[in-house]
């Protein structure tokens, strides 16, 4: 279930808060002239940001709050292996005076800038157990540049050769060694 709640508006974007892109699955492309932006993919949910004036989009699939700052908002996600462990974030974050904007499934997104981590007791360099502290690109995400004709040239000549070294060390890697 994906809840959403809006905050004091202060310039004219809205986020939005739609499922998870998978791995493989193209990035989004926006029809032209659009102003729609990517700001990351995670466990549960994807975020994007729409100007006010440009039509919702997704069918109703995307669930939007109000963008309340500039850049970022300074927003966190913050994943959990726990409903439980979500629950009480919830209830931590709103103790701390940090708006919850947004949750789905075990994932929640939280405003409040670079205090986030340090109000919640949370590491956001990745030490954390079962949870995880993502900050929010300031900036668009959009993913890689597609090759030339030329670096493609190149790369498929490359995969033409087959390297020893690599082939030796597949062989000697079983699934049961990397799980």
């Amino acid at each position: 279930l994906l809840g959403a709640a809006s905050v004091a508006l202060a310039d004219e974007q809205v986020w939005c808060v739609a499922p998870p892109l998978y791995r493989g699955q193209p990035l989004p492309s926006f029809e032209k002239g659009s102003n729609m932006e990517f700001r990351g993919t995670y466990r549960d949910l994807s975020l994007y940001l729409r100007p006010k004036s440009e039509a919702s989009f997704m069918g109703g699939a995307c669930k939007e709050f109000a963008a309340h700052q500039s850049e970022n908002n300074g927003l966190w996600v913050l994943e959990f292996d726990y409903a439980d462990h979500m629950q009480l974030a919830k209830e931590a974050s709103q103790k701390e005076g940090l708006d919850v904007l947004a949750w789905r499934n075990k994932t929640i997104v939280v405003n409040g800038g670079e205090a986030v981590p340090d109000r919640l007791g949370f590491d956001a360099c990745g030490s954390e157990v079962n949870k995880r502290v993502i900050s929010v690109p300031p900036t668009p995400v959009l993913g890689p540049k597609p090759y030339t004709a030329a670096e493609k040239a190149i790369h498929q000549k490359y995969l033409a050769n087959v390297n020893a070294d690599v082939v030796a060390a597949l062989d000697t890697v079983t699934e049961e060694y990397i799980t």
